[in-house]
Order: structure tokens, then C-alpha cells, then sequence
């Protein structure tokens, strides 16, 4: 197994203390799976390294658990969120391109994998869809 080195780039982030210190805090509460080299999947559209919690701000993925509002969406939010791993650990370089914080104290931005933006990939495969400013409704979505 060869070591990965993320590589990351800032484009704004004014908040970065702030957002660390929270994400420190709410990642010590969140369960999150774990993937080598510090890079942990939360769900389809949220990772973390270190103590740091990304939002693919560009996506939005299935909600997971209780979050779900139906059993198809729980479905769907587990399948995103295992090809979300399987990315990131087949992965040979993974890049954060940063882009502020959200309201909840995470890391906007994009992460690349291999030089292609994962919001392409998963949205590509139908796990994810576009972003635009609301949940999607995924309780009428067939499985990928």
C-alpha cells in the first residue's frame, strides 16, 4: 500500500480556525467509517480528514438513518456512501480544492480524485445529483 498525501488548495477560508474548532467538536460526536490515510466517508456527500469534515458542496446525496425520509432514501444514502469509500480508498491522489464553510462549521469545496471532481463521478453513476439549494426528494429514486 503506497501513502497518499491529500493535496490541498484554499480558495476562501476566512473561517478556518473557527471551522476546525467546530468540526473538532462534531466529528467527536458523528460516526463515520473508516478508509486508510486518515480520509473517513461520513455519507455520500461528506467526508473527513483528520478532524477536518468536508461537504462536496457542489452534490447532494441521500440522507442516512434517521435522516432518511423513507426506507428507498436509507437505501440509496448506503450505496452512495459505499461508492463514496470505494472511491476514495482506489484512489491515487486525492485533492481538496476548498471553497468557505457551511452553516454547520465543515469545509465546502470539491474533492478530486485522480484529477476528476468526485461530484462528477457520483452524480455520473446516480448516486448524487446537482446541488441546488434544497434536499432532492429520493423517495421516488430507483437504485443505481
Amino acid at each position: 500500500m503506497s501513502h497518499r498525501s491529500p493535496v490541498l488548495h484554499t480558495r476562501r477560508s476566512p473561517w478556518a480556525i473557527v471551522a476546525i474548532a467546530l468540526t473538532i467538536v462534531i466529528g467527536a460526536v458523528a460516526p463515520a467509517d473508516a478508509i486508510e490515510d486518515g480520509w473517513r466517508v461520513i455519507d455520500g456527500d461528506t467526508l473527513a480528514h483528520g478532524a477536518e469534515r468536508i461537504r462536496i458542496a457542489s452534490i447532494d446525496t441521500p440522507e442516512r438513518n434517521w435522516r432518511a425520509e423513507c426506507e428507498a432514501e436509507a437505501r440509496l444514502a448506503e450505496l452512495a456512501t459505499r461508492r463514496l469509500e470505494r472511491l476514495i480508498s482506489e484512489a491515487g491522489r486525492i485533492e481538496l480544492v476548498r471553497d468557505g464553510v457551511d452553516r454547520y462549521g465543515r469545509t465546502l469545496g470539491e474533492v478530486v480524485l485522480d484529477a476528476r471532481p468526485v461530484s462528477e463521478l457520483l452524480i455520473s453513476e446516480g448516486y448524487a445529483v446537482p446541488w441546488e439549494g434544497r434536499r432532492h426528494d429520493w423517495c421516488g429514486m430507483r437504485l443505481p
